[in-house]
C-alpha cells in the first residue's frame, strides 16, 4: 500500500496535464437516489436488455436502468439480503450469492440453492454450468437448476485462488501455485506466472488475460505472455484491454493512470472508502461499487468545459474565437487558450459579438458599441449615453451601416471613411432584444420584449400574433424560407417568409422548456434549442414534425442547465451556459450499443385476477403473458415498458397507439407506462415506439395484440345455441305433451293456476297500493299548486319524479308478469342495468359478477321479490352512502343461491338498523315471503346486504 501512495504522489506532483475542463463526469448513486444500501459489493451487466444488476451488503439486489432502482430482497424470494456477487448468464437469469448460497432470478421469481459453503468470491457460467467460488475454496455447481454437494478445491495442497470468465465458451482457473488453466469445451491451456512474482490482477479480455504484478503488466494472449508496462507493477483495480488506462484505489481517492509516452494521473475520484467491486459496461461507463458512498458513475462528457465563467456572447471565424463572459469580459481564445484579452471596462456586460469580412469586430453591451480593427485596436462608436444598454446589433456590410437594438428601440448609424454621417434614430420605440437582418427578403425582423415585428419598405409590421405578449429572445433563419422565432414563455414558432403562416412548438409538443435564449442551425439543418432546461437538436420531417429530438443535461456534460448563446465556428459546436463555454463532440453517440425496446410488466388494473389466467404463455425476461383473451368486465390494462440508456437515461422518450382505440400517436414522452380504462370488446395491439441515442424513433414498434371478449349472452355462439335449445325445449315440450297429456294435463293446469292466482294477488295487490300512492301524491302536488301558486315550479319537479318513479314501478311489474324472466341470469341483467343507469349520475363505480357456470331457474315470483329488495337496497346506496364503488355478486354456494351488494360508503348506524321501519324493514319483509336469510352487515367502511334462497 505505501508502494501505491508513493508512486500516486509522484504521479499527481509531475505529470498531471493541464485541462480548462472535465472530460469526464461523476455521478454518485446513494440511498436517497434509490440505491437500497450503501454498501456495493457486486456489479453485472445483462447484455440483452442493458440492466445493471446490483448486489449490496444488507439491502438486497438491485435492478438499475440508469434512472430507477428496482429492489428484490427477502419479501421477494431472496435468499439473504447480504450479497457477495452477482452474475448474469447467457439466459439472462441473475444469480446472487448470498450468505446461505446461490439465488437464481428468472425475472419473476427466485430459486434457492442453500450451501454451507458460504459467500461466493466469484460466479462463472462454462457451458451448462454454473461455478461459484467461496472464501474458502470450495467450489458449488449448479447443472440445469440442480445444485451438486460442495467439494473442497484442494488438490495436493493446490488451492484455487479464484476462477473468472469474459464469455460462456471459456472459464479461467487460477490456482495457487500460480498456475492459470484456461479451461474450454474440448480444449485446456497452462500458463505459468510464478516468474512474474506477486499476482495482484487478472482481467480476461476476448482470448487474453491482462495480468498485474509485482514485475509489472503483463498480457497473456494463449500463445506467449508479454511485458507491456514494467512500471504498472502495484495492485489495481480496472483496466482496458491494452492498459490505455487503469485505476488504483487507496481506500481515499480512484486515480486514473493513462499509459503513453508515460504513466500520468488524469483524473482523481475522492471517495474517501474502499471499492469493493468495478465494471465496464457495453457502453463504455465504468461503474465503482464502495464500501459505504453507493454506487459511482464514471463516464466520457459528449460537452467538455472549454472556459469557465457566465458566457454572454461569442464570434469567431476559423480558429479563432471570440468570447465574453462576466467574470473574464472579452477575450480571444485558439486551440482553447486565451491569447488576446480586451478591457471595455470594470464589470460590463457584452451583448453581442459580430465580425465582418474585412475581419473587424463590433462588439455591443452596457457600455455602449465598441469596434475592434483587423489590428486589435478598439475603438469606441457609441456612448452608452446614447442609446442606453445595447441588446443587440447587426452590420449591413454593403450600405456600411449598423442597427442598433436597445432598451431605447430600434435605431442606425450609417458609416462614410470610418465616420458616422447619419444617425436614424426612433425608427422602432419599442426595446429590442434582437435583430434580424433577412436581405434576401428585404425585411428586419425585431424581436422586443412583446413580440415580432418586421420591417419592409419602411413599413413596420407586427407578425405572430400568439407572441404579443411575450419576449422574443432569438431568431434565426432556416432553409432560406422560414424564421424559427424563440420566445420568453410560449416556446418556438416556425414561421413561413413566404406566405406568413406558422407553426409552434412548445412543452406540449415535447420540448423541454418554453423558455427559449437561443436558436442556432448546423449545416445538416438541424435546430439547437437553449433554454432553462439545457440544450436540445431537433430534426424535423418536410412537414415540420419532429422526427429527431435528443436533450443534452447534466449527464451528457453540462454543470449548469440555464443557456445563454450557442455558436458554431470551424465545424465545432459551442454553448455558452451560465458556468461557462462548453464544446460538443458527437463522438460517443455513433458508437453507442441499441438494447432493445421491451415490455416490463403488462396488468390488469384493479382486478381480482392476474393477467397470466387468460394468456397463452410468456415471453421475456419478465415473463410478458402473451396474446391475453380477456372477459368483458376485465378491461382494464396497464403497459410498463422500457429501453434501457444508462450513458443518456434522461434521452429516452417514448410514444403509444392502442389500434381500435387511438386514432394518432401520443406525445412524445419520458413517462414509460401508460394505463387504458373501461375498454370496449374487441381485438386490440399496443404499439409503442422510442427513440435511439441519436434521437430518432426506432423504425419498428414493440407491439402487444390481445383481445377482450364481449359478454357471453352477446356472442353469436350463444345466441344460436340459445336458439338450438329453444327449438329443442319446444320440441321435448310438444312431445312430452302429447304423451303424458291424459294423465297430467289436469293436475298441472290446476297447480299453475292455484301458483298463477296467488302471484296474481300479490301482483294486483302490490300494484294497486303503489299506483293508489304515486296517484294520491300526484294530486296532492296538483292541490298544493293551486294553494300556492309561487311554488308551482317546486311541485312540478316533485310531479314530474313521481311519475317517473310511477314508469319504473310500471314497468317492474310488467317484466315480473313475464314468465321467462324467472332465471337468475335474467334478474341479474335486470339488476345490473338499473345499476348502471342509477349511480352513473354520482360517478359511482358499479361492477357486477355473475359467477354461473349454467343459468338457475326461479320458482314463480321470486324474482319479483328479489328485484324489489336489491332495487331498494342500490337506491339507498345512492342516496345516502356517499360511497364510491358499488359491487353486486350473484354466486352459487353449494345448492344456494347468493345474491350481494357491497359499498364503501359511510355504512348505517346501529338505531337506523334496529328502528327501521321502512325500506329495510321491506326489504327483511319480501325475502321472508321467498323463504329467503336477508343480513345486513354494517360499519364505518361500508355496508354488505346478503340473500340466501334455495336453487
Amino acid at each position: 500500500m505505501t508502494k501505491i501512495i508513493v508512486f500516486i504522489l509522484v504521479l499527481l506532483s509531475i505529470q498531471v496535464p493541464h485541462l480548462f475542463g472535465q472530460k469526464y463526469s461523476k455521478t454518485f448513486f446513494t440511498v436517497s437516489k434509490g440505491l437500497p444500501q450503501s454498501e456495493v459489493t457486486s456489479i453485472s451487466e445483462d447484455k440483452i436488455n442493458g440492466y445493471l444488476w446490483i448486489g449490496t451488503r444488507g439491502g438486497g439486489l438491485a435492478r438499475f436502468d440508469g434512472k430507477t432502482f428496482v429492489t428484490y430482497n427477502l419479501e421477494d424470494g431472496l435468499s439473504s439480503n447480504t450479497i457477495s456477487k452477482v452474475f448474469v448468464d447467457k439466459k439472462g437469469n441473475v444469480w446472487a450469492g448470498t450468505r446461505k448460497g446461490l439465488s437464481k432470478f428468472d425475472g419473476q421469481k427466485f430459486k434457492n440453492f442453500y450451501s454451507s459453503s458460504g459467500a461466493s468470491v466469484n460466479i462463472v457460467e462454462f457451458n451448462d454450468t454454473i461455478f461459484s467460488l467461496d472464501k474458502n475454496h470450495k467450489l458449488v455447481r449448479v447443472v440445469h437448476d440442480t445444485l451438486y454437494p460442495s467439494i473442497s478445491s484442494t488438490h495436493n495442497q493446490i488451492q484455487i485462488q479464484n476462477i473468472f470468465s469474459d464469455s460462456y465458451q471459456w472459464y479461467y482457473q487460477l490456482n495457487s501455485n500460480n498456475i492459470l488453466i484456461r479451461r474450454g469445451i474440448n480444449s485446456v491451456d497452462y500458463v505459468n506466472l510464478t516468474p512474474l512474482g506477486e499476482i495482484y490482477n487478472l482481467f480476461p479480455f476476448q482470448n487474453q488475460i491482462n495480468i498485474i504484478s509485482s514485475k509489472g503488466a503483463y498480457i497473456w494472449s494463449l500463445t506467449e505472455l508479454k511485458l507491456i508496462e514494467p512500471k504498472l507493477n502495484y495492485p489495481i483495480v480496472l483496466t482496458d484491454q491494452e492498459f490505455k488506462s487503469s485505476w488504483v484505489s487507496n481506500h481515499h481517492n480512484l486515480t486514473k493512470i493513462d499509459r503513453n509516452a508515460i504513466l500520468s494521473v488524469t483524473d482523481t475520484l475522492s471517495v474517501n472508502v474502499r471499492v469493493l467491486d468495478c465494471l465496464t459496461d457495453s457502453e463504455g461507463n465504468i461503474w465503482f461499487g464502495t464500501e459505504g458512498k453507493g454506487l459511482i458513475k464514471y463516464s466520457r462528457n459528449i460537452f467538455e468545459l472549454v472556459r469557465n465563467g457566465v458566457v454572454t456572447a461569442i464570434s469567431g471565424k476559423e480558429r479563432e474565437l471570440w468570447l465574453a463572459t462576466r467574470e473574464h469580459g472579452l477575450e480571444v481564445l485558439r486551440n482553447g487558450r486565451v491569447v488576446n484579452r480586451f478591457n471595455l471596462g470594470k464589470h460590463v456586460k457584452v451583448s453581442a459579438i459580430k465580425k465582418t469580412n474585412n475581419k473587424e469586430v463590433w462588439v455591443s453591451g452596457d457600455f455602449g458599441i465598441v469596434r475592434i480593427d483587423s489590428n486589435k485596436r478598439l475603438f469606441s462608436v457609441v456612448d452608452a449615453n446614447r442609446v442606453g444598454s445595447v441588446e443587440d446589433i447587426e452590420f449591413d456590410e454593403v450600405k456600411n451601416r449598423l442597427w442598433i437594438g436597445s432598451k431605447a428601440g430600434l435605431s442606425s448609424i450609417e458609416f462614410a471613411r470610418g465616420k458616422a454621417i447619419v444617425n436614424d434614430s426612433d425608427l422602432f420605440l419599442e426595446w429590442v432584444l434582437n435583430i434580424k437582418r433577412l436581405p434576401q427578403w428585404n425585411r428586419i425582423m425585431i424581436g422586443t420584449t412583446s413580440g415580432v415585428s418586421e420591417i419592409q419598405d419602411g413599413k413596420i409590421t407586427k407578425i405572430v400574433p400568439k407572441f404579443d405578449s411575450t419576449a422574443i429572445y432569438s431568431m434565426v433563419l432556416y432553409k432560406d424560407k422560414y424564421l424559427i422565432i424563440g420566445s420568453e414563455g410560449m416556446g418556438i414558432c416556425i414561421y413561413n417568409l413566404e406566405n406568413n403562416s406558422t407553426k409552434y412548438y412548445s412543452k406540449n409538443n415535447g420540448l423541454a422548456s418554453d423558455i427559449i435564449f437561443f436558436l442556432i442551425v448546423d449545416k445538416e439543418n438541424l435546430l439547437w434549442i437553449g433554454s432553462d432546461k439545457g440544450i436540445e437538436r431537433i430534426g424535423f420531417n418536410k412537414d415540420f414534425d419532429l422526427q429527431e429530438y435528443l436533450h443534452f443535461t447534466q449527464d451528457h456534460g453540462l454543470e449548469g442547465l440555464e443557456s445563454n448563446i450557442g455558436f458554431f465556428n470551424n465545424g465545432k459546436e459551442y454553448f455558452g451556459m451560465v458556468d461557462g463555454l462548453y464544446g460538443f463532440s458527437e463522438i460517443d453517440l455513433d458508437v453507442l450499443p441499441e438494447y432493445p425496446l421491451h415490455f416490463t410488466k403488462v396488468e390488469l388494473v384493479n382486478a381480482q385476477f392476474t393477467l397470466e389466467m387468460y394468456a397463452k404463455g410468456n415471453s421475456g425476461l419478465f415473463h410478458i403473458p402473451l396474446y391475453p383473451k380477456l372477459p368483458f368486465d376485465k378491461n382494464s390494462v396497464k403497459f410498463s415498458f422500457a429501453k434501457v440508456s444508462k450513458k443518456y437515461p434522461t434521452t429516452t422518450s417514448y410514444k403509444y397507439l392502442l389500434t381500435g382505440q387511438d386514432k394518432q400517436w401520443s406525445q412524445s414522452t419520458r413517462v414509460p407506462e401508460v394505463t387504458y380504462l373501461n375498454l370496449k370488446p374487441g381485438n386490440y395491439k399496443f404499439k409503442v415506439l422510442a427513440r435511439d441515442h441519436n434521437g430518432q424513433w426506432i423504425t419498428t414498434p414493440l407491439e402487444y395484440p390481445f383481445t377482450i371478449s364481449p359478454p357471453f349472452y352477446l356472442t353469436p355462439l350463444f345466441i344460436v345455441v340459445i336458439f338450438f335449445l329453444a327449438i329443442v325445449a319446444i320440441g321435448g315440450a310438444f312431445y312430452y305433451n302429447v304423451k303424458f297429456r291424459v294423465a297430467n294435463l289436469m293436475q298441472q293446469e290446476k297447480i299453475k293456476q292455484d301458483i298463477l292466482i296467488n302471484v296474481r294477488k300479490e301482483i294486483g295487490i302490490d300494484f294497486h297500493d303503489e299506483l293508489g300512492n304515486q296517484l294520491a301524491r300526484i294530486i296532492n302536488f296538483i292541490s298544493l299548486i293551486k294553494m300556492d301558486p309561487s311554488n308551482a315550479n317546486l311541485f312540478l319537479v316533485r310531479i314530474e319524479e313521481t311519475t317517473k318513479n310511477l314508469i319504473s314501478g310500471t314497468k317492474d311489474f310488467i317484466w315480473s308478469l313475464d314468465r321467462q324472466n324467472d332465471t337468475a341470469q335474467n334478474l341479474y341483467i335486470h339488476l345490473k342495468d338499473f345499476g348502471d343507469r342509477l349511480l352513473h349520475e354520482k360517478n359511482i363505480e358499479f361492477r357486477a359478477f355473475y359467477q354461473f357456470q349454467e343459468d338457475v331457474i326461479l320458482s314463480v315470483g321470486v324474482g319479483r321479490q328479489v328485484n324489489f329488495i336489491f332495487k331498494e337496497a342500490l337506491t339507498n346506496a345512492f342516496k345516502y352512502s356517499t360511497s364510491t364503488q358499488v359491487v353486486l355478486r350473484f354466486e352459487k354456494i353449494n345448492s344456494l343461491l347468493s345474491i350481494t351488494l357491497t359499498d364503501d360508503g359511510v355504512g348505517i348506524s346501529p338505531e337506523t338498523l334496529n328502528n327501521s321501519r321502512g325500506g329495510i324493514s321491506n326489504m327483511a319483509l319480501r325475502s321472508r315471503r321467498i323463504h329467503g336469510v336477508f343480513t345486513i352487515d354494517s360499519d364505518s367502511k361500508g355496508t354488505k346486504i346478503s340473500l340466501l334462497l334455495n336453487i
